[in-house]
């Protein structure tokens, strides 16, 4: 299994492991008619994981079903993996962390801790600028990974982030000849935040976010 690749601020290099994406059981010789689809370009369908047919046979009718559509991802995808990236705020307390980049929101903090805590209007208004400065944050920091990234891959897909220290959870439909520039890319662009922001990348890995598709078994 591959692990992932920390890129603190004292130490931003690629320590990345390698996984290797087994080819599909198949027929050695491809159908009359019809190029041959290499090991290394094979990569499964997204299906939901632990996903069970009921039996042999149904499988075989699920994979006529669908052949067209499923040979067209394959092709698709063809050459290309997946790389995962997360970046996270790495500080004692995200709150006094980002509170201090915003003088208005410190200003009323510190006004309502003169106040013995402040009503609970401006408790609630308090929250919803934290919660907005952070959204920011995090629109911020993907329009500048985004840009910085987008020359090395085909399609970025942003998914849900956890809790309020990380920022982004991104996933990258990368060349598999091409990951070593792939991984400059994010090596420069880590360069350029923060020390409290760390990058933390992995794969590669079969490109399951970028597959649109479901199997009815």
């Amino acid at each position: 299994m591959s692990s992932p690749a920390c890129l603190p601020p004292s130490r931003r290099t690629s320590t990345a492991c390698y996984l290797t994406i087994a080819s599909c059981p198949g027929r050695n010789e491809p159908p009359p008619n019809r190029s041959p689809l290499r090991p290394q370009d094979r990569a499964p369908p997204n299906a939901y994981f632990g996903t069970v047919a009921e039996s042999r046979k149904a499988v075989s009718k699920m994979l006529k079903t669908y052949q067209s559509r499923l040979v067209k991802q394959l092709r698709e995808l063809g050459g290309k993996v997946e790389m995962g990236l997360r970046v996270a705020l790495d500080a004692p307390d995200v709150y006094e962390y980002l509170i201090a980049q915003s003088p208005e929101i410190l200003a009323l903090r510190d006004q309502m801790a003169l106040r013995g805590g402040g009503a609970h209007s401006e408790k609630i208004e308090l929250g919803r600028q934290f919660a907005e400065l952070l959204e920011d944050t995090r629109s911020a920091s993907f329009e500048k990974i985004e840009a910085a990234l987008a020359p090395f891959c085909f399609e970025i897909h942003s998914n849900t982030v956890k809790g309020d220290k990380e920022i982004a959870n991104l996933a990258f439909l990368v060349d598999r000849e091409k990951l070593p520039e792939f991984e400059r890319g994010v090596e420069k662009i880590a360069d350029e935040f923060d020390d409290r922001f760390t990058f933390q990348y992995s794969g590669p890995w079969a490109p399951y976010n970028f597959v649109n598709m479901e199997l009815d078994l």
